[in-house]
């Protein structure tokens, strides 16, 4: 249960420190940890990324839905 609020308090501090490079940066730390053959720490990175890449999209939904629609 722990681990899985360590992974969204990660994911939550590199989503707002790093906005849209959160996920490529969870990524390349999955990448480093799977090429180590860590599997617990690339079980933790890969979690990460998918609940960064959520947030950035909820993000961004949330983004467009409050931009004002331009008429002419």
């Amino acid at each position: 249960m722990k681990a899985e609020f360590d992974v969204l308090f990660v994911a939550a501090r590199l989503v707002e420190e790093m906005g849209e490079s959160a996920a490529r940066f969870s990524r390349v730390k999955l990448v480093e940890t799977t090429a180590a053959n860590e599997a617990l720490a690339a079980d933790f990175w890969r979690q990460v990324t998918h609940v960064c890449e959520a947030r950035l999209a909820a993000r961004t939904k949330l983004d467009s839905e409050a931009a004002p629609a331009t008429g002419g």
